[in-house]
């Protein structure tokens, strides 16, 4: 059994050692909570922090004598650590942001990558440890030899961070050298490195929490930003539906993120309907700013809104003016039910599909023309047709036809007009219903990789106060 004095002695290492695997520990959790895999800042520390608690710990007589440990065990797991500790500390360096210092100390950590396994194997096939530890100073003064100028070299921005690790990282050094020194025979003052290793831990622990608290707050902000932007896409939505004789619509948006590209409106009074569905290339917050854009130029069509082509042409004539590098498709169909004409156009865009009740057929409602946003001598063209009541008009987004099974195969137009003809008897919200929930059986379950959007047209019968009007009075002749 050990000595008490020698017991006492090692007392205050063990405590710190245990503290800092600790750390080391709740740093890796942190990591995880905050899914920050991908964060070497945070992950770096944590394994620095915890190796050299660890190291310390298994260290001490407490570790040997007292908790009854095997000595030959405590030997090899404390030369393997100290071959490998340095890795993560190369890599928290140059998670720092220096971009000048940022290739010599990813040079280094891969140089020390390569030592530690050279080392491992060399302990683990000679069944000795510490074989390799001879190697080990030199590693560690060559470290410094690039960290010190990285911390005192005028091309890093001397903010409050890299004032702090100065300071701790030269407090650290002296102790360092003088640990390695004396391994490498020099008089020097033994087992104080520990308390070098501390004070370097807490400027070291200071910046990891400053980078990790100034990365939520930036979460923070870009969270409420993006809540921000998707209110405002909300409000440049309709509100409600619009109320036309001889109409039932329904539609269904899905954004694959808070905010999308796909975007859908009307133009329309009580006897006629303007429906428009449109989709901006990429996603996100880009997307749904040109899809602010989208808004404004089909606001500006009113005057001749019963005429598809026009409508296209000049939308496209303002986006070409107002965006640069993001194009818009879209379709656009009015409907005029007293006439039984339905016209249709397109700009890029996946055609509206009819479906007539009676003979239980799918149209493809296709005039495309170029998309929009790209050439604004662009000509778009109409397609008319007659409907009744019974008859139906689906408009859609790319993200339907497009959506994929895990096999990678697309939804596709057939699966489409499918869903329409076995749907026929559902009303409009139904059926769009039941298309949003083949879509997810078709993916399995997996959510959307693109907007989706739906706008379903049921022509009804007029209502009998329309038809009344349309036949005279009671007992008249038309």
């Amino acid at each position: 059994m050990p000595s008490l004095l020698a017991l006492r002695a090692d007392l205050p290492a063990f405590v710190i050692g245990v503290l800092l695997t600790a750390v080391g520990l709740g740093s890796f959790a942190l990591a995880i909570v905050r899914r920050a895999g991908r964060d070497l800042l945070l992950v770096s520390f944590a394994a620095f922090c915890g190796l050299y608690g660890l190291r310390l710990t298994v260290g001490t007589a407490v570790a040997r004598d007292v908790l009854g440990l095997s000595p030959r065990l405590l030997s090899f797991a404390w030369n393997l650590m100290t071959y490998w500790i340095g890795l993560p500390s190369a890599l928290f360096f140059s998670q720092l942001g220096w971009r000048r210092w940022r290739p010599w100390l990813i040079g280094l950590a891969l140089v020390w990558l390569v030592y530690a396994v050279a080392a491992t194997a060399v302990d683990l096939i000679a069944r000795q440890p510490g074989r390799a530890l001879w190697l080990n100073p030199y590693f560690v003064l060559a470290g410094l030899a690039i960290a010190v100028p990285a911390l005192a070299a005028p091309g890093v921005p001397p903010d409050r961070e890299v004032e702090v690790l100065r300071g701790g990282g030269l407090v650290m050094l002296a102790f360092v050298v003088n640990e390695n020194l004396g391994d490498l025979g020099v008089p020097t003052v033994r087992g104080v490195e520990v308390y070098g290793f501390v004070v370097f831990l807490a400027a070291l622990g200071y910046v990891t929490a400053s980078r990790v608290f100034a990365d939520e707050r930036r979460l923070f902000g870009l969270a409420r930003e993006l809540e921000t932007a998707r209110r405002i896409q909300a409000s440049i939505l309709p509100r409600r539906l619009p109320a036309v004789d001889g109409l039932r619509l329904a539609v269904r948006y899905e954004p694959v993120a808070a905010v999308a590209g796909d975007f859908y409106d009307f133009a329309a009074t009580s006897n006629r309907l303007g429906l428009l569905v449109a989709d901006v290339s990429g996603h996100g917050i880009p997307a749904a700013l040109v899809a602010s854009m989208v808004k404004v130029a089909f606001e500006a069509q009113g005057s001749h809104a019963d005429q598809p082509a026009a409508v296209l042409q000049g939308m496209n004539g303002v986006l070409c003016r107002t965006l640069d590098g993001p194009f818009v498709t879209a379709v656009y169909v009015d409907l005029e039910p007293a006439s039984g004409r339905i016209r249709a156009g397109g700009a890029g865009h996946p055609p509206a599909l009819l479906f007539r009740r009676r003979e239980g057929e799918v149209e493809a409602l296709l005039e495309n023309g170029l998309v929009m946003g790209f050439d604004r001598e662009a000509g778009y063209g109409t397609i008319e047709r007659q409907v009744g009541p019974g008859d139906r008009v689906l408009l859609f987004t790319d993200g339907v036809i497009e959506a994929t099974n895990p096999s990678d195969e697309p939804f596709g137009l057939e699966r489409l007009a499918a869903a329409l003809r076995t749907g026929a008897d559902l009303d409009a919200g139904a059926l769009a219903d039941r298309i949003l929930a083949e879509l997810r059986r078709f993916r399995h379950g997996v959510g959307f990789e693109d907007d989706v959007t739906l706008a379903v047209v049921d022509l009804t019968p007029p209502s009998p106060a329309r038809a009344r009007a349309a036949c005279g009075p009671p007992g008249g002749t038309r």
